[in-house]
Parts: structure tokens; sequence; C-alpha cells
């Protein structure tokens, strides 16, 4: 099993979306991550969705999902070594830690907002990195976590 990230330009029209997630679910394929945008041409928008499966299953799925009307064009650009992101905001319960703010430097991360009790940071890197930041402050007391899933341009 290989993680596969493709990139599917559809028509920027209502119900699309679902139907290419319908497609891809229906047929037991597990979504890892899904975003969704406009493109700078607002007739299009861009689907990343992230597969893990065998190359076999993947190619299998990009050409069903290329039977689809508003499918423009679909990429896999996993083999193409794109540039991916994922952006993830964190709160995280502060006690006078100084330890904390030592971790936080980095040139991936901002701080949003501090006070007295939290503070809460915004991270974009790319999905391995924000995995280790993660790993980094679980002895911190995380109150939440929210992350946007990868992008990726070839």
């Amino acid at each position: 099993m290989k993680v596969h990230t493709l990139s599917i330009l559809v028509d920027n029209k209502p119900s699309v979306l679902s139907r290419v997630i319908g497609l891809t679910t229906r047929r037991g394929y597990n979504i890892e991550s899904l975003a969704v945008s406009p493109t700078h041409n607002p007739e299009y928008s861009r689907i990343t969705m992230v597969v893990e499966d065998l190359d076999d299953v993947v190619k299998q799925i990009c050409k069903q999902l290329g039977k689809l009307i508003n499918v423009v064009s679909i990429s896999d650009l996993t083999s193409s070594k794109p540039i991916e992101r994922e952006l993830m905001l964190m709160k995280i319960n502060t006690k006078n830690s100084k330890t904390l703010a030592q971790k936080l430097k980095s040139s991936f991360i901002t701080i949003l907002s501090k006070d007295d009790d939290s503070i809460t940071i915004q991270a974009c890197a790319t999905t391995k990195q924000l995995d280790n930041l993660e790993e980094a402050l679980q002895d911190f007391d995380i109150a939440q976590i929210v992350r946007t899933g990868k992008i990726a341009l070839p």
C-alpha cells in the first residue's frame, strides 16, 4: 500500500464534490485527506485527495473519476515529488510554561493569540512536520487541534 496524492480539477458547480466523493466511497476506497477550493479561474475548483492503496487500485480510482462529466482532469502527483503543505491550528493550555516557548521556535509556526491560560498557534508545513510537532507537544495540555488536510502542487 502506498499513499497517493490526487489533484482533481472539476467544474465549480453544486454537487460536483458530492459526486466525486460518492463514487470514491461507494467503491469502498478510503479517503485519508480532502481539501477543496476554487482555482484562480472561478469556473473550476481543485480537489486534493489523499488515498492509501495499491498503485493499480489508485489507477482504477482515477479512471472511474475521469468518467464523471464535471471532472476536467486528474493527476496522481505522487511520483512527481509535489510541493505539499497542510495547515494546523492548535490551542494549548498554559501555566507559565517557558519550555513551551522554546518548542514553538520554528519557521513554520506562528503564534495567533496568547493569554494567561492558553496560546493558539498556526503551523503550515508538511504532514510529517506537523505530526512531529504534535508529538513534541504531547507533554503539554493540548486543548484542541484542527488540521486542513494536504494540498499540493506538482
